[in-house]
């Protein structure tokens, strides 16, 4: 279980990476869009695309910082506002699953602990009596 885990943290990672690269990517390419016409929104406004885009890339710090469920929540919001964004929806879906399965192994961990620590018990009991 612990080698999935890792291995689905390492995937998780990369999958990271390579959001953040289209999303600078993508960025690129809408400011040389956006400096060739006027701005439609006054400056004091942000662009929803750029506050979307804000928003994606703070979720997924925040993700990669370890603050996992914030990061979510972030990403949550951008899916919300862009339904039809599939990297979006698709980090939603892999940290919500990472979450998941983080969750159901951490309970693994602490079953695994009482176990244990039953086992010594019996055995230090047995021990006082041989």
């Amino acid at each position: 279980m612990r080698h999935q885990l890792l291995r689905f943290q390492v995937w998780f990672i990369a999958f990271v990476c390579l959001s953040l690269s289209f999303a600078a990517c993508a960025g690129d390419a809408s400011q040389g869009v956006a400096a060739s016409r006027p701005a439609s929104a006054p400056a004091s406004q942000p662009a929803p695309d750029a506050e979307a885009e804000r928003l994606f890339t703070s979720g997924i710090e925040k993700a990669l910082a370890g603050d996992f469920e914030e990061g979510l929540g972030l990403l949550r919001e951008v899916g919300r506002s862009a339904p039809d964004d599939a990297t979006v929806q698709a980090a939603v879906e892999l940290l919500g699953h990472f979450i998941r399965t983080r969750t159901s192994s951490e309970g693994e961990r602490a079953k695994e602990y009482i176990q244990a620590v039953q086992r010594v018990r019996r055995g230090l009991s047995v021990q006082e009596y041989l």
